[in-house]
């Protein structure tokens, strides 16, 4: 959870990870890809990384997008010799997206490809081989102080992820960084009694008829996506 290319056990994390042969993908803000990409890239359990572009506009100064995006490229260009998936994203549709058109353009003149224009929705774009640029909607993220919407919803938690915090709490998606549903600790019971507790499998079912029944997802954006 979080910025992963901040964890101080990183590279051993993809070491042990090389070892049982376990695929990772990396989703990150970029700006620290400069200072790690060549150990990363070479861990050889790296299968995609996705930069998160939008991040930019909502948290650094325009005078600086330059110098990013060519920090940015250049970790894709690596990461593309090495037979990784990368994955730029603008997430940001009918949010903090002024500096699209030329995030969009810079990705062009950098990768000598034809991205398009910017659409209304959601598109994957297959760019080149391993390079995908990915537009979405801007989302809200769950909180308990939202409203609750109550619209039909649907969510891949406990389907094909989950999250465990830096304490151990296992949470049942990625935007749980507060641990508000907690299903256990996995450094203290199994994690296959925790994925199969009766609060789990609600959880599960309940997204199986799009209805969410944590508090929590009744307030989350992004499940309303889908």
């Amino acid at each position: 959870m979080g910025e992963p290319l901040l964890h101080p056990q990183l590279f051993e994390i993809l070491a042990y990870c090389q070892k049982v042969d376990l695929k990772v993908n990396i989703t990150t803000n970029g700006t620290l890809l400069r200072s790690v990409k060549e150990t990363i890239f070479t861990a050889g359990s790296v299968r995609k990384i996705a930069v998160s572009l939008h991040s930019f506009e909502a948290n650094r100064k325009d005078s600086l997008l330059d110098g990013y995006l060519d920090d940015v490229f250049e970790a894709v260009r690596l990461a593309r010799a090495a037979g990784i998936i990368c994955e730029l994203r603008l997430w940001n549709g009918g949010g903090a997206e002024a500096l699209n058109s030329s995030i969009v353009s810079r990705i062009g003149q950098a990768f000598d490809v034809q991205p398009g224009g910017i659409p209304d929705g959601f598109s994957d774009r297959k760019l080149g081989e391993n390079l995908h640029l990915v537009f979405a909607p801007s989302f809200e993220w769950p909180s308990l102080e939202a409203q609750s919407s109550g619209d039909a919803v649907f969510c891949r938690g406990l389907r094909d992820h989950f999250g465990i915090l830096c304490d151990g709490t296992v949470v049942p998606c990625c935007l749980d960084g507060d641990g508000v549903i907690s299903l256990g600790n996995a450094l203290e019971m199994p994690l296959n009694a925790i994925l199969n507790s009766q609060r789990a499998w609600a959880i599960y079912n309940g997204f199986s008829h799009r209805r969410a029944v944590e508090p929590l997802c009744q307030r989350c954006g992004y499940a309303r996506r889908f």
